[in-house]
């Protein structure tokens, strides 16, 4: 008799229509909720994923000691945080500026981490986060993963080198 292998658990921050979650799905991640504040991103996820399994947050101010609560999880109990927060402000397919909100939302992420704190998570991004206000943003949410106790691997991935878009 083998043993059953554990299910991980995860929830997928900022998770538009769900490229991440699909692929961690595909891996046998078990997503139990996603979180995203664009309503045409929401209604693709859960014709997707399933019906009410993507909520609409607005996590640039949200309490996301509620939400671990709402999902009726301890500090430390969740396996995996996924998600990427919005690109717009980093992209140089845009306009870059240095002081757009949404740039913000990276520290957020950081912010559900300590709510949080799974066992491992992944945060992606465009590689204009790197350059952007001289990658402020990045090392300062690095510095706030490395506080929480995290070993972080930074890595730049050119993803069409993997077929994807």
């Amino acid at each position: 008799m083998s043993a059953k292998k554990k299910q991980w658990k995860a929830i997928s921050l900022f998770a538009g229509a769900g490229g991440c979650s699909l692929g961690f799905k595909n891996a046998g991640v078990d997503i139990i909720a996603a979180y995203e504040n664009a309503e045409s991103a929401i209604t693709t996820y859960n014709m997707n994923f399933g019906a009410n399994l993507c909520h609409n947050v607005d996590l640039g101010s949200c309490d996301f000691l509620q939400l671990r609560d709402a999902l009726t999880l301890q500090r430390g109990e969740l396996d995996l945080v996924i998600g990427g927060p919005p690109c717009q402000g980093f992209t140089t397919a845009g306009n870059r500026f240095w002081d757009d909100p949404r740039n913000k939302l990276v520290q957020n992420y950081a912010h559900a981490l300590d709510a949080f704190y799974p066992r491992w998570f992944m945060m992606e991004n465009v590689e204009g986060i790197l350059t952007t206000a001289n990658g402020i943003y990045v090392v300062e949410c690095i510095k706030k993963m490395i506080s929480l106790g995290y070993t972080v691997s930074l890595k730049k991935i050119y993803m069409q080198e993997y077929a994807v878009p």
